[in-house]
């Protein structure tokens, strides 16, 4: 299992706990630190932690013929995702990683993602999968805080 992008390391933390072997890219060392140091992520070998640039590693994994079951492509900022790592290159070098019947699950957001679109266009190829709406201003929901008093 290949993930690209850390943030905060919930997802490869999670797969990690699942028992399942992953391999995080990172291009930012501080990202990975911060997450280690103050979320409490699942510990990783050195060899499972690459910090470069995602297109140059997904490149090289081409040239090496290395192959994943999984491919998590997490590079959501909250405000833009990097386009570079939107191209058509390097989507297909998403793709020639794949083993055969492999999956590449791309985490972005349709409200103001412009690649979003371009991702579901092909409805055989990809399937979205939304969060439940969660409701405003809804004391009964589970993540409304009280207003905070000084």
């Amino acid at each position: 299992m290949l993930s690209r992008g850390y943030g905060i390391g919930t997802t490869p933390t999670a797969l990690v706990h699942h028992g399942i072997d992953t391999t995080i890219v990172e291009i930012d060392p501080v990202v990975y630190d911060f997450a280690s140091k103050y979320f409490g992520v699942a510990p990783l070998a050195p060899e499972k932690v690459i910090i470069q640039d995602a297109g140059t590693y997904a490149a090289h994994l081409v040239e090496r013929e290395k192959q994943y079951d999984y491919v998590v492509h997490d590079v959501f900022t909250g405000g833009a995702e990097p386009v570079e790592l939107f191209t058509y290159e390097f989507l297909k070098d998403l793709h020639d990683i794949l083993k055969p019947g492999g999956v590449i699950a791309v985490v972005c957001s349709p409200s103001i993602s412009p690649f979003h679109s371009k991702l579901t266009h092909h409805s055989e190829l990809c399937r979205r999968h939304d969060p439940p709406p969660i409701p405003h201003h809804s004391s009964h929901h589970p993540c409304h805080l009280p207003p905070l008093r000084l």
